[in-house]
């Protein structure tokens, strides 16, 4: 408030509201700091709660009464200081609402906390009908268990129990979170469904186990009665064998050892169902039952090998043809692959393979020998099978070998193809590149003798320059050297990079030479340079000199367009152009010096130009402004003679109006006056000047035509293209350029250029 009246000085109502305010602010953050303590209280549930809410109102109302008082004071301080002091007030009255609004809220949270408490004793008493439930559910869940003694150790029946007793075990933990407070009594009762919906399938799941073990124990006494009708079949077996002498063949006595093998393992299988029977395996009695079935099988296999053993030998000799006719075709592929390799020239490579093959064959053969001399032992047919199908392999082998080396060989050539066209290109690069150089060579020399020729046809004596004799007779030594070294490089004395040095030096020895001659041209070239600008120099001397005497002749010497300090300042350029050719002269070798004669000369020459156009476009000059004076005496009369016509046509016009206007307003009309009164006439626009009006020799000094100048541009100046009637030096200085280039220019850029001249 104090800012606001700008005032440091305080008034006492304002002492007075400051000393409330300040009570007022303390009081409110007692009121604050008590109604924090009451929801601390009250968040804690605690017994001091409703009177922690109590001191926080009293806190508030004194608060409220002492915002009351400052608010009054502020009030007065308002009416004594002005009206800004308002919003303060304002913002204490918002305090003072914010503060009421929080014991409200406080109220609500101790009505909210009993509903809490009440809704907890609910929530008690679903738990304790929930852990009745859970009670009825675990009993169930033992029941079955104690059906399951017999079926314990199967798998679908410990997995359901061991769910069932987890689920009750989550519905315990689930009551507990629930008396804790940290999940709701719904999350325990959805645990508990789960359960109860789980012990219907649990106790399916043992049923359907007891009735399988039943039944498994029936098939397994079936298979028992099975074994034993086997073993009478295999006895009768083995007494017929016995009795036909062919009991101790290998094939019989292998057939009955496999049998007793078997009669074994059915006797395991059936003890062993018996106990995985009781594990719940499902594929207990179906293992039994396979190896009853295997051994079932093996009695009429044991009654084959007896009925066999008499067409045995008759096999064995068939078996023992057949092999030998394998040996012969393995023998006959040896000899063709032979064949190939030789044709393909690979035989050496061969060699090693086709012993190897010849080994297998002899080994076989070995092997097929023993076999017709052994008997009937499988061991011997085994290792004859077997040699003789290696035998064959390593014949079939063969012919991928042949190809194997035939590919190999087809790849060397072709990698040594590729080494030797790599050579022939390396070495073909090497002759180019010293191709290339005696190129090089011979193209300097060649340019040198066209130098040469050129310097003779131009000037025999060029080529006697101490300068150029010594930079000609280097560059052929140097030649002579390239030509050695590119000679060594193709015999291999030296590399293409020596060479390469050698010819470059004798190309810049070459080109030394050369660059002699043009010094020596040049030094020519200047001495006629310099006569050329003595001759243009004295006609341009001449032309200056002979100008008074022409216009004299011209009987304008005396007039305004006689161009006086034109003629003055072009004999001030040709004396300095005497004076810079005359240095030149004394000084042939400096090249300034004649640059500097060049840039004088052609600037008397020029200026000798602009006297002479000047001194022509001074005589139509002088001879237009006299017509020009006559034709302005003529033009005048005109235009007298066209106002007088034009007076006359008004005053006629006008008497014809006021009779018109009498006559309508006689009529009635007169309303319409107005409207009908014609417009009055401008006068026409002067006539255009045509094109051809236009006098383009004319020569206008650049201060008569610049922009600041309009209209009164002199009689014959075209005003969009002034710059036309420059003279050539003034246009060079102003524009900065000659007329041919400044045509030559786009129009946009001639348009930049005229702006920035004033004469756009």
């Amino acid at each position: 408030a104090k800012q606001l009246a700008q005032d440091p000085t305080e008034l006492p109502e304002e002492k007075e509201a400051k000393k409330l305010n300040d009570q007022a602010k303390k009081l409110r953050q007692d009121a604050n700091k008590a109604l924090e303590e009451a929801q601390k209280a009250k968040q804690l549930d605690g017994p001091g709660a409703q009177e922690a809410l109590d001191k926080a109102k009293q806190a508030a109302e004194l608060a409220d009464a002492a915002d009351a008082k400052a608010d009054e004071a502020l009030t007065k301080a308002e009416e004594a200081r002005n009206a800004k002091i308002k919003d303060a007030n304002e913002n204490a009255t918002a305090a003072l609402k914010k503060a009421n609004e929080l014991a409200d809220l406080a109220d609500a949270a101790i009505d909210k906390a009993a509903e809490k408490k009440r809704a907890e004793q609910a929530a008690k008493a679903e738990r304790d009908a929930l852990k009745k439930k859970l009670e009825d559910a675990k009993q169930a869940v033992e029941t079955a268990k104690k059906n399951a003694a017999d079926v314990l150790e199967d798998p679908l029946v410990k997995k359901a129990l061991a769910d069932a007793i987890k689920l009750a075990d989550d519905v315990d933990k689930a009551l507990d979170l629930a008396e804790q407070g940290l999940v709701s009594n719904d999350d325990a009762a959805k645990a508990l469904e789960k359960l109860e919906s789980q012990i219907p399938p649990l106790e399916d799941i043992v049923n359907d186990a007891v009735a399988r073990a039943a039944k498994n124990a029936a098939e397994r006494d079936a298979l028992k009665k099975r074994v034993a009708a086997a073993t009478d079949a295999e006895k009768a077996a083995e007494d017929l064998a016995k009795s036909n002498g062919v009991l101790a063949t290998p094939e019989v006595d292998e057939a009955a050892k496999k049998y007793a093998q078997l009669k074994k393992i059915a006797d395991d299988a059936l003890a062993a169902a018996a106990k995985e029977d009781k594990a719940g395996s499902p594929d207990a009695n179906r293992r039994a039952a396979e190896a009853v079935a295997a051994l079932e099988a093996q009695v009429p296999k044991l009654q084959d090998a007896v009925n066999s053993r008499l067409e045995a030998d008759a096999k064995k000799r068939a078996e023992a043809d057949a092999m030998k006719q394998k040996l012969h075709n393995a023998e006959h592929a040896a000899d063709i692959a032979k064949a190939k390799a030789e044709k393909l020239q690979v035989a050496p490579e061969l060699e090693d393979a086709l012993q190897e093959a010849k080994k297998l064959r002899d080994l076989a053969a070995s092997k097929l020998k023993a076999f017709e001399d052994g008997g009937d032992d499988a061991a011997l047919y085994k290792a004859a099978t077997d040699a003789v199908d290696e035998a064959e392999r390593a014949a079939n082998a063969l012919d991928e070998k042949v190809a194997d080396l035939a590919a190999a060989k087809k790849k060397r050539q072709a990698e040594e193809e590729a080494r030797r066209k790599a050579e022939e290109a390396r070495k073909k690069r090497e002759k180019e590149e010293l191709d290339a150089m005696r190129a090089k060579t011979q193209s300097a020399k060649e340019a040198a003798d066209d130098a040469k020729r050129d310097a003779l046809a131009e000037d025999p004596t060029l080529l006697e320059d101490d300068d150029v004799a010594t930079a000609l007779r280097e560059a052929e030594r140097l030649r002579r050297l390239a030509e050695q070294a590119l000679l060594d490089a193709a015999a291999g004395k030296i590399s293409n990079a020596d060479a390469l040095k050698a010819v470059e030096a004798a190309e810049n020895a070459y080109r030394a030479f050369r660059n002699a001659l043009n010094e020596a041209r040049l030094r020519r070239q200047r001495e006629r340079e310099r006569k050329a600008l003595r001759r243009t120099l004295d006609q341009a001397s001449k032309t200056i000199d002979s100008a008074p005497a022409w216009a004299k002749q011209r009987n304008f010497i005396h007039e305004a367009e006689y161009p006086k300090e034109l003629i003055s300042q072009a004999t001030k350029t040709e004396m300095e152009a005497q004076a810079k050719l005359a240095s030149a002269e004394a000084h042939p070798d400096d090249v300034e010096a004649l640059e500097a004669a060049k840039i004088a000369v052609k600037a008397c020459a020029d200026a000798a130009k602009e006297v002479s156009i000047a001194l022509d476009e001074a005589d139509r000059a002088y001879r237009k402004r006299r017509r020009r004076e006559a034709d302005e005496k003529e033009a005048e009369l005109r235009r007298r003679l066209e106002e007088e016509e034009e007076n006359a046509r008004r005053k006629a016009q006008s008497f014809y109006d006021h009779i018109n206007r009498k006559n309508m307003a006689a009529m009635g009309l007169g309303d319409l006056v107005d409207r009908t009164k014609p417009e009055s006439h401008a006068h026409a626009p002067p006539t255009a000047v045509k094109a051809d009006e236009f006098d383009y020799t004319l020569v206008v000094p650049y201060a008569q035509l610049t922009a600041d100048k309009a209209p009164n541009f002199p009689a014959g100046v075209d005003p969009a293209n002034r710059e036309k009637f420059l003279s050539d030096a003034e246009f060079s200085s102003i524009l900065g350029c000659d007329k041919s280039a400044f045509t030559a220019m786009p129009k946009w850029k001639r348009d930049a250029m005229k702006k920035k001249a004033q004469l756009f």
